[in-house]
């Protein structure tokens, strides 16, 4: 019986070796999300009758804004890494939360954000998982049939996905869940191939403050490499 001998390393010495992608941090600032909290004047308040729903309707603008943004920033960096590597269709997998969740950026929401501004052929589909469409739709994006993934957790242990370089989180992930971050986070880093070139994006909006897990990755993260995946 054959027994692979593993060595636990950590991810900078990962990345250092080539065993894992490269990544790159990307923060959506707030000054590209266009806030139209300025052009709501007096008259507004009074068309609409009570200052709370002003107050909404700014929140839902700004929600909407941010999710247009980063669905642009998603699509601009698989495009270019689609021309770093024109062998690969690459994807992406976006972190958000259920309505349920009472969050700002439900997957419901965010799908409809991003699918009404980005090209055809980069349409979203949402996973939650429990139902046989769903399971569906994780095939299809498996097969590449899909170019963005929007899921609400994780994704189920074992999922794997190389095809996958680019991630976003459009939750407030608190830095006591950053290993929920760094587990998500990890779908982009691994390799095609030894001598893939892609850089893994990992895109949030300034908001979401994603900044300190992203600061605390390396320490987060070790990786179990086979002995033979070294050489």
């Amino acid at each position: 019986m054959r027994i692979d001998e593993c060595y636990t390393l950590t991810h900078s010495k990962a990345v250092a070796r080539g065993i894992i992608r490269n990544n790159e941090f990307i923060e959506v600032p707030n000054d590209r999300t266009v806030n139209r909290n300025k052009s709501l004047r007096a008259k507004d308040s009074e068309n609409l009758g009570m200052v709370d729903d002003v107050a909404s309707v700014r929140k839902n603008d700004e929600d909407t804004k941010s999710n247009e943004d980063v669905a642009r920033e998603i699509v601009h960096f698989l495009e270019q890494h689609d021309k770093d590597d024109p062998t690969v269709k690459h994807q992406a997998m976006v972190l958000t939360q259920t309505i349920d969740a009472g969050g700002t950026n439900s997957a419901e929401d965010f799908c409809e954000c991003y699918n009404a501004v980005v090209p055809k052929d980069y349409r979203c589909e949402k996973y939650v998982g429990g139902k046989k469409i769903n399971n569906s739709i994780l095939s299809d994006f498996g097969e590449g049939k899909i170019r963005t993934l929007v899921v609400i957790d994780k994704l189920r242990e074992g999922y794997d996905n190389k095809a996958v370089s680019v991630v976003a989180i459009v939750r407030n992930v608190a830095i006591e869940s950053r290993v929920l971050f760094a587990q998500f986070v990890g779908r982009a880093i691994r390799k095609i191939r030894p001598d893939d070139p892609v850089t893994a994006i990992i895109i949030a909006h300034k908001r979401h403050d994603q900044r300190p897990n992203y600061d605390q990755f390396d320490h987060v993260t070790d990786v179990i490499v086979p002995a033979d995946e070294e050489n």
